[in-house]
């Protein structure tokens, strides 16, 4: 391989990890926005009256997540 190859194959490189880490990032945000949103229909559920079986969402089971929910707007829908 010459001097130019090996350089432009590791900014693609570089640029590949880039990418991937960007979509990573994008999928952990949507799977915590997807928790909040579980969080909040369970204490809805919960302020509503109904038992612990007959919950739809997810108790809190992540404490670190805690405060971003906190911090989304509360959708309504």
């Amino acid at each position: 391989m010459t001097r130019i190859q090996v350089i432009l194959s590791f900014i693609g490189i570089i640029v590949l990890m880039g990418i991937v880490g960007r979509m990573d990032m994008e999928d952990e945000q949507a799977s915590n926005a997807h928790y909040c949103h579980m969080r909040a229909l369970y204490e809805s559920d919960k302020a509503i009256g109904f038992s612990k079986h007959n919950r739809i969402g997810w108790p809190a089971f992540k404490p670190e997540l805690e405060s971003y929910c906190a911090s989304l707007p509360i959708s309504k829908d």
